[in-house]
């Protein structure tokens, strides 16, 4: 049998991390982690520091799950076609972020509730009478129709997908190549990462085509489906030409601006757009696309003929896009305002919807504050 020191070094070493970086992680030394990888015992108090840095929980670890589909960190390297663009660091947020899931959904255990996105979770397997993008245009439009099915634009994205029951984080992956990353599993809180050092997460249009992405990937891929993890990369990096990658590529605009509405809509606007050029940034303006993005939206929804969206994609026009009706509302935790105690501790992983759920399941008495901060100080 194992002992618990052994289990914390093949745990260290599933990362591809040293010593050095594991310790970080702990908020330790190297040597005081080395010295705790030759113990046959811990104590609590270290074992929890320990299973902290390493993204598991003690009682997950101990009992062996660290080679589990759910916690192996196998199955964070798969996230990417090219699982060496994930640094060690890259794969413990991904770690982190199914932990954090988990714990979220004990909390709701606790209250009585669970999650509600696992009704919408819909496994769906590569069209093969469709092309990918056409695929994930079917896909969005239907998504739209079920999760937001009002008519006009969706001012707010991100809090749309927060009343969703999925957790939205802001990190920092190991490269601005790395967009974002989506984690779930069967009962657990969806979350979705945003690396703050991606240029297209910094500016909130691809931001929201971003965030739709992303919720291409927790409805409907995953190898199994009990299991989603999926890291985007920009384009011409990573794994972006998956068929799923494409898949998800089509789904965004069309959850966005679903097709049948932006037809009406551009009958209807007084007077019609005629130049193309103006379509495409009316388009963008009042639906929340890029520029780039609503000319290949305009294209697929029959607004402007292919060989015009080539020319507008070539010419490389540059346009002020008015952002200020769009992602207005600054995400954060409000009901923290009350105690001091926990915003003061409060890690930026979980701000939102993650700090929500603790801070109520500690109004509701059914957690302590010294978990609700032990939760909320997770990083």
């Amino acid at each position: 049998m194992n002992s618990i020191g052994n289990l914390v070094r093949e745990r260290r070493e599933a990362f591809s991390a040293d010593l050095k970086e594991a310790a970080k992680w702990c908020g330790e030394t190297p040597n005081w982690l080395e010295d705790k990888e030759a113990m046959d015992d811990l104590a609590v108090a270290d074992l929890e520091r320990i299973c902290r840095g390493l993204a598991i929980s003690p009682t997950a670890l101990l009992h062996g799950e660290g080679n589990t589909p759910t916690r192996s960190v196998s199955r964070f390297r798969s996230a990417l076609e090219n699982p060496d663009v994930l640094k060690p660091n890259d794969l413990r947020l991904l770690a982190t972020a199914s932990e954090i899931g988990l714990a979220l959904a004990e909390v709701l255990s606790a209250q009585g509730k669970k999650s509600p996105f696992d009704q919408y979770r819909n496994l769906q397997a590569p069209s093969k009478r469709l092309q990918s993008w056409e695929h994930g245009y079917e896909l969005g439009e239907a998504a739209r129709a079920l999760l937001a099915p009002q008519k006009g634009p969706i001012s707010e994205l991100e809090c749309t997908l927060t009343q969703l029951g999925i957790h939205i984080a802001r990190t920092k992956f190991s490269v601005p190549s790395i967009e974002a990353a989506s984690i779930w599993e069967s009962g657990a809180v969806p979350v979705i990462l945003l690396n703050t050092d991606s240029t297209r997460v910094q500016y909130s249009l691809s931001r929201r085509a971003i965030l739709a992405h992303e919720l291409c990937h927790l409805l409907h891929d995953g190898g199994e489906a009990e299991i989603a993890t999926r890291v985007t990369c920009e384009i011409g990096m990573c794994n972006w030409q998956e068929a799923i990658e494409r898949r998800a590529r089509g789904f965004a605009p069309a959850f966005l601006a679903p097709g049948r509405q932006i037809r009406e809509w551009a009958k209807n606007t007084d007077p019609p757009p005629s130049d193309p050029a103006y379509l495409v940034y009316q388009l963008a303006t009042h639906w929340g696309l890029s520029f780039e993005g609503a000319i290949w939206h305009a294209k697929n929804s029959e607004l402007i003929k292919p060989e015009i969206a080539n020319d507008l994609y070539a010419s490389n026009i540059q346009t002020d896009m008015p952002m200020d009706q769009f992602e207005r509302v600054e995400i954060g935790s409000p009901l923290l305002n009350a105690y001091p105690e926990l915003r003061e501790n409060l890690a930026p992983f979980m701000e939102g919807l993650a700090a929500e759920l603790v801070v109520k399941a500690l109004e509701d008495s059914v957690i302590s504050l010294g978990r609700a901060k032990e939760l909320l100080s997770w990083k």
